[in-house]
């Protein structure tokens, strides 16, 4: 019996030494498990930015970006609850690496605007900023939305502090620090994404823009010689142009629609929301436009038709600033304010060949009419010298999102709010008297 005894103990010391030895193996490999799927994480968050860049959020394929990353299309729910789980996960991810970029800026030494040029450099070498455009934050809902919102206006927030320092220490000038912080963002998410507005991406313009960021954020694009201030007359100059503008359902329509896939994106809006904006049935559609990429298009034809007013407009100008500042405030002022342009966006790459290629034409004059004001003010040296087509593709990310980012139409704060873009992307931010050529 004793030895019966001592054998049992025997075996169940051997099975406890197996276990503890099964146990600690355990311990050892849950930090590569951990680190394995931390990077499967990251890998699906980064293919699903590329995905939601390429067609948007409300398009994406999730089967393709689960095939990218190597794994089922059940698996991928490993990752995420769903598409806008996925998008809510992409966003957060571009707005904490940007909280870094940014909470490491204000770290440094010096003054407020090299903090706020040195943040601006790093962040333009950050792809991420990509899924904050393409997550097209108003198809998210509930908290998710909410969660998003908080930490983007905690960024425009932090960022507008930074300017604020930058003032009381003398480096930046009096200027409307949240105004100046949202302009800073609409750059700085816009460079990736201009060489698509034109359909010129073999002249590597994303990586020229942000070269041209940091100085034009710090100087703007206005020499010495032509410091002198050009008074804002966006309200006078708007008036004609609204007037002229057709008073019928279908611009009421089309006014409506272009808001609503400006903020959405177009894959995002049903024509059941256009309805409820306009008071109207589908059928109201359906008399006018045969389906929805037919209101798309017509959207798309009826912001060309804004944006070449708005140019000529410009054009008139008695010298290349003001130019430069009438375009800015007249496209500030459009999207705040009365007409809402439809811009160019993801969806347009899913039109056909021919529209593509019609539509990048007609932005690419546009872009055309802008650099040469740019030239233009550069022989007659009343701009610095300058990379005139990036830094005219860039002036499109100081107005193209704050529709995004400002609600409600108030005609006198649009005036307001384009009067601090143009003088922002005019004059810059610095207050330094001495020389900035």
């Amino acid at each position: 019996m004793s030895g019966h005894t001592e054998l049992s103990i025997c075996l169940r010391s051997g099975t406890d030494e197996t276990m503890s030895r099964t146990i600690d193996r355990s311990a050892a490999g849950k930090p590569l498990r951990d680190a394995a799927r931390a990077a499967r994480r990251a890998a699906v968050l980064e293919e699903a930015c590329a995905e939601f860049r390429r067609v948007g959020v409300a398009a994406a394929d999730l089967a393709a970006i689960a095939r990218a990353v190597g794994v089922s299309r059940a698996a991928l729910y490993n990752y995420c609850a769903g598409r806008e789980d996925l998008a809510r996960q992409c966003y957060l991810e571009s707005l904490g690496a940007l909280q870094a970029l940014l909470h490491d800026a204000m770290s440094l030494p010096g003054m407020g605007l090299a903090k706020i040029a040195g943040f601006v450099r790093e962040a333009i070498g950050h792809d991420r900023p990509i899924a904050a455009i393409a997550a097209e934050v108003d198809l998210l809902s509930g908290e998710a939305r909410a969660e998003v919102e908080r930490g983007q206006d905690e960024l425009f927030d932090r960022l507008a502090a930074l300017i604020t320092a930058g003032q009381r220490d003398g480096s930046v000038r009096a200027c409307n620090a949240a105004i100046a912080a949202r302009t800073i963002w609409g750059l700085v998410f816009w460079a990736p994404l201009g060489e698509l507005w034109t359909g010129r991406a073999g002249e590597n313009l994303a990586a020229r823009i942000g070269a041209e960021l940091p100085p034009l954020v710090e100087r703007g694009i206005v020499s010495n010689k032509g410091r002198g201030r050009h008074p804002a007359e966006a309200a006078n100059l708007l008036a004609p142009i609204l007037a002229a503008r057709p008073d019928d359902r279908i611009e009421e329509v089309a006014r409506a629609a272009s808001r609503l896939f400006n903020r959405r994106g177009v894959e995002g809006v049903s024509l059941d929301d256009v309805a409820a904006e306009v008071g109207a049935t589908k059928g109201l559609f359906y008399h006018h436009f045969k389906s929805k990429t037919a209101l798309v298009r017509h959207c798309f034809e009826r912001g060309f038709e804004i944006y070449d007013r708005l140019m000529s407009v410009a054009e008139e100008g008695a010298d290349s600033i003001e130019q430069s500042r009438r375009a800015l405030e007249l496209n500030v002022m459009a999207q705040l304010y009365g007409l809402h342009p439809m811009s160019l966006n993801i969806f347009f790459r899913c039109l056909p060949a021919e529209d593509q290629r019609r539509y990048s034409q007609r932005a690419s004059a546009l872009l055309d009419l802008s650099v040469g004001f740019a030239e233009r003010g550069m022989a007659a040296g009343l701009n610095r010298r300058f990379d005139a087509q990036a830094v005219s593709l860039a002036s499109a990310g100081t107005f193209l999102f704050l529709g995004r980012w400002i609600e409600g139409e108030d005609l006198d704060r649009a005036e307001r709010t384009a009067a601090e873009v143009a003088d922002f992307f005019l004059y810059g931010l610095t207050a330094a008297a001495e020389p900035i050529d």
